[in-house]
């Protein structure tokens, strides 16, 4: 012990050390660093999935001819572009033809038709398509018909398409052989 001079032990110079630590840690300035998360969306596609139709099987016989029925499977369409821009869904068909010589065979106008088919939006929560009313009837050589079509600022994002009867009305006298044709549908951007 130093004479004129307070016995400190040491446990109270670890306390007073403490409180000189704190109260420098208090003295300092609150700051804080803003941090930026930054997302990136990157633009995708816009895309379809490949429609088919099952093979004609007779539905009725009638004095005009004969009804034939089929299917248009259901299809997808996905905009994963980002952009708004709008689409349209479009199908069109092909001249009939005979198998398996190819003959061009013409049909009455209005013969093939489809109904319309439904559409539900998968996981998303932007506006749907509006599809057009059916029945469609499809000219060989015509004008692509829009089946749907996506607004401006709609149609973002995955939407399923439902399955869709298709008829074919054979005129009366229709020969008894195998006939063709090709029925197409697409997506193409745009309001």
């Amino acid at each position: 012990m130093t004479p004129g001079r307070p016995d400190v032990g040491r446990g109270t110079r670890r306390i007073l050390t403490a409180v000189g630590v704190t109260a420098g840690l208090l003295a300092l300035p609150a700051s804080a660093e803003a941090m930026t998360v930054r997302l990136d969306i990157r633009p995708g596609p816009l895309g379809i999935t490949a429609a088919s139709a099952n093979q004609f099987r007779p539905r009725s016989g009638t004095g005009d001819g004969v009804t034939l029925t089929s299917t248009v499977s259901g299809f997808t369409v996905t905009d994963a572009t980002g952009t708004g821009a709008g689409w349209h869904v479009m199908m069109s068909a092909s001249a009939w033809s005979t198998d398996p010589d190819g003959a061009v065979v013409p049909m009455p106008p209005g013969s093939l038709g489809m109904e319309a088919p439904n559409v539900v939006a998968e996981g998303t929560s932007s506006a749907p398509p509006l599809v057009s009313p059916g029945p469609y009837g499809f000219e060989p050589g015509a004008r692509p018909l829009v089946i749907a079509t996506a607004p401006p600022e709609a149609g973002m994002g995955t939407y399923d398409f439902s399955a869709a009867p298709l008829t074919l009305q054979a005129p009366l006298g229709t020969a008894d052989r195998t006939y063709g044709a090709s029925v197409s549908v697409v997506v193409a951007a745009g309001p």
